[in-house]
């Protein structure tokens, strides 16, 4: 197997496009996928003040990495900083967040970390325990999601961001559209995209995904050849999704009918374009009468959730 530029030997071939890549013109060509998708779509402006929702994972590392190579080569006035949320799981986000502090003294990348028992009294370990006790139907995913996206548009805005970047994946797209599908929910899938939202409040900082159109498999081989201080640490809780069975199961028709991975999100752009003109006047945004964030509702999700489980 041999480089499609060069004729070196390669060290991946993919085989959605038939293109194999030794290791100078694999970083080349990830990099350049990467800028296009930020460019194309437009996600940043030279002014903008960038923040990176950072986990210490390997898909967030290359986010910050990359966009604050693009700082350093003028493309960007301000260097991105790195924001991490420590939801208290033992065993996982503390090694996790050794790995980025490492990371950003590396390269210089100021970091803020924020955690759930500061910002609501207890860890999520704990949130999970009492979820469990009162025999509520809720999923450690689903609790953790609803914090963190609070925290991060919060911290965001503190912060004076213009931009929060995330570093999804083609592969989480891909499975979050197919999860809203399964599920009927198409005003959830409105909200994806490579801009997340279907309006922009004041209030809420714009996300964008560099990495939309990156595969898990890509980011993976990249963030090693990159030596990144990251050990890919497995969630506690990441058996209980459902998210889990819909990687599986597109993992099994990618590699039977390679290519298949890229055709979903393309026609899920098309699908979460219709959605979000269907959706894009049906709510208008408050905010919340408890903790002022932006909401559809009188009351955030948040707020809901904390009352339900503490209460």
């Amino acid at each position: 197997m041999k480089c499609t530029i060069c004729k070196k030997p390669a060290i991946i071939n993919l085989r959605y496009s038939k293109d194999a890549y030794c290791q100078q013109h694999f970083i080349s060509t990830f990099d350049k996928k990467v800028i296009d998708t930020i460019n194309k779509n437009k996600m940043l402006q030279y002014n903008d003040k960038v923040g990176v929702g950072v986990s210490g994972g390997k898909d967030s590392m290359i986010t910050l990495f990359i966009l604050n190579r693009l700082h350093k080569k003028g493309k960007l006035k301000h260097k991105p900083i790195g924001i991490a949320i420590d939801e208290g799981i033992k065993g996982y986000r503390d090694k996790s967040l050794v790995d980025l502090r490492k990371f950003c003294k590396e390269y210089d990348i100021e970091l803020h970390e924020f955690s759930i028992k500061d910002e609501f009294g207890k860890t999520l370990d704990d949130f999970v325990k009492i979820s469990d006790k009162k025999k509520m139907a809720l999923k450690p995913c689903s609790i953790c999601g609803v914090f963190r996206r609070y925290m991060l548009n919060k911290y965001s805005r503190e912060l004076k961001l213009d931009k929060l970047a995330t570093g999804h994946n083609l592969d989480d797209e891909i499975q979050s559209f197919m999860i809203n599908l399964f599920r009927g929910d198409a005003a959830r899938s409105a909200r994806l995209g490579p801009i997340t939202g279907v309006i922009r409040p004041k209030d809420f900082v714009l996300r964008i995904k560099p990495l939309y159109f990156t595969p898990e498999k890509e980011s993976f081989l990249y963030s090693m050849i990159r030596k990144f201080p990251t050990h890919n640490y497995v969630c506690p809780y990441a058996h209980t999704a459902f998210r889990n069975e819909v990687r599986e199961s597109m993992d099994q028709l990618e590699y039977k009918y390679p290519g298949t991975k890229f055709s979903t999100v393309k026609s899920s752009l098309r699908f979460i374009e219709i959605a979000k003109d269907a959706y894009s006047g049906l709510k208008e945004i408050n905010n919340c009468k408890l903790c002022g964030e932006p909401t559809s509702k009188k009351t955030c999700k948040t707020c809901e959730l904390i009352e339900k489980l503490i209460n």
